[in-house]
């Protein structure tokens, strides 16, 4: 169960009300895993004065993945403050008095209750969802233990907090209060909470000074290295991934000279690479239709320009969408139609320029299909042109992630300075 509300919700004007409620409904309708489960009458929406709580079947890690869309999709909407709360238990389909589908069971309103307990971005869940997290790997660094709180007189839950870097709440929610007590989950890894920081002591005011002056001579911040910019090539075979700089969680393999991204919402990008102006091209694989994601100008892991080819399962179906991550925070730049068809399985060639601040993408198709003639003719065409007038990111690297829980291969790239002429 993943249960959602807008914090302060009782607090705002009755339009500003029903206009976030709307939105907050549009965007988690949107979300891949809403679309995916409710297709298949897997997925039971149930209304809430303040938000809503959505019932998966089947999946014990959709809610998460669910709430992990919705959180990237919000960073648009800033003004929009949400808590979310994702536990697994008991529940029961029932029709309601006009005849449709309902669901109820105590494992409903204990998600709502842990929800309540959180601030504003805030994404608590329940012991046995931070078990089923930790065994997949990819999940339990993103998990910080809340230790055991009472919901109601008697009734005892085990919270933890999940935080990925991109969505959720690093900070311990102002309801709980107490020493975060470390715990273990079913397959016996430790959660550990955020380290307490030690209170420093003045010892002496002569001592005070000295370190001041040492300060000044040791603790001076050195300027930052500038990476030069590359006068060769870059061709990668993904033989292996020992260039790459890749997070900490799962999602990244290599085989037959190709790389499969899984999930993975997390920048991976191979290091010392750095482009100015640069030509890139690259053969794309749509495993589930979900699409693809990639950066470019990538500065770190927190800032570059970012690519979403959301194919026919993705969280915006058919649109290629541009976005400027700063800090990790993604800004919209625009959304248009591919001129190509996107299908589940789907392989493309996708060709890239950049010329000083603007961006030019095109695509062509190389699994065409007789219902689509436009598709046939085999040659690149316009995919989308991006221009940033402030030129946030002059230079930088390349990389690849997942914008939700999409899977893709990538082969056959390469990235190449201007006037670069391969050899023969």
């Amino acid at each position: 169960m993943l249960a959602l509300e807008i914090v302060d919700y009782s607090k705002l004007p009755m339009d500003q009300q029903g206009r976030l409620l709307g939105r907050l409904m549009r965007i988690a309708s949107e979300t891949y895993e809403f679309r995916r489960w409710q297709s298949g009458d897997q997925l039971i929406g149930l209304p809430l004065d303040e938000g809503m709580t959505l019932v998966f079947f089947g999946d014990p890690v959709a809610p998460v993945r669910c709430a992990t869309e919705i959180g990237r999709a919000l960073q648009s909407y800033p003004e929009m403050k949400l808590r979310m709360g994702i536990h697994s238990g008991p529940v029961y389909r029932m029709k309601s008095i006009d005849a449709r589908a309902g669901v109820s069971g105590e494992g409903i309103k204990t998600a709502q209750r842990m929800m309540s307990l959180g601030d504003a971005g805030h994404i608590l869940v329940s012991k046995s969802v931070a078990d089923t997290l930790n065994y997949l790997g990819t999940w339990s660094k993103c998990l910080t233990d809340l230790g055991e709180r009472e919901l109601t007189p008697g009734t005892r839950v085990q919270l933890f907090s999940l935080c990925t870097g991109e969505v959720g709440n690093p900070d311990q929610p102002r309801a709980i209060t107490g020493p975060l007590v470390p715990s273990r989950t079913a397959s016996g890894a430790r959660l550990t909470g955020p380290k307490k920081l030690r209170p420093v002591f003045i010892v002496a005011p002569i001592a005070v000074v000295a370190a001041l002056i040492a300060g000044y001579v040791i603790l001076k911040p050195r300027p930052q290295a500038v990476r030069p910019l590359r006068t060769t090539e870059f061709a990668e075979t993904f033989a292996s991934l020992n260039q790459w700089e890749l997070p900490q969680a799962g999602g990244w393999s290599f085989a037959n000279d190709s790389l499969q991204i899984d999930n993975q919402p997390q920048i991976g990008y191979p290091r010392d690479v750095n482009f100015g102006d640069f030509t890139m091209e690259f053969h794309l694989k749509l495993i589930d239709g979900g699409g693809a994601a990639w950066a470019l100008r990538v500065k770190d892991p927190n800032n570059y320009y970012l690519f979403y080819l959301s194919g026919p399962n993705g969280m915006n179906p058919n649109t290629f969408l541009t976005y400027v991550v700063r800090d990790g925070k993604l800004d919209q730049q625009g959304a248009i139609k591919p001129v190509v068809h996107l299908v589940a399985g789907g392989e493309y060639q996708i060709s890239i320029t950049a010329t000083n601040n603007q961006i030019v993408h095109k695509i062509k198709n190389d699994t065409p299909s007789p219902e689509f003639e436009l598709d046939e003719a085999g040659e690149f065409r316009n995919l989308g042109l991006f221009v940033d007038s402030d030129n946030t990111y002059p230079a930088g690297g390349i990389g690849f992630r997942t914008f939700g829980a999409e899977k893709f291969v990538v082969s056959a790239l390469f990235v190449r300075p201007p006037n670069f002429k391969p050899p023969e």
